[in-house]
């Protein structure tokens, strides 16, 4: 699967639960903003390739939200040697 593709599917995922529906197209737009950036910007492609890990565990659509969230809450240039001990999991 391409990383588009797992990003698409977490999309698709969001839209399919009733609780989270209303977040799917923010999340898409930001998501498809940051592919773009990617393609210039070595930061922005390093913080795609971790939200493309964490939306391909298997854990609940919250806790991939929140590990997101956590990511994108970090500041200046950050390295994150584990993402999954990063995540908490």
């Amino acid at each position: 699967m391409k990383p588009i593709d797992h990003i698409k599917k977490f999309v698709a995922d969001l839209r399919a639960d009733p609780e989270l529906a209303a977040l799917a197209d923010d999340v898409e737009r930001a998501l498809h903003a940051t592919d773009l950036e990617a393609d210039y910007n070595d930061h922005a492609a390093a913080f795609f390739a971790g939200v493309e890990w964490l939306v391909t565990q298997p854990r609940s659509l919250d806790e991939k939200i929140e590990a997101i969230a956590k990511l994108a809450n970090q500041k200046g240039f950050v390295h994150i040697p584990n993402l999954r001990e990063f995540a908490g999991w």
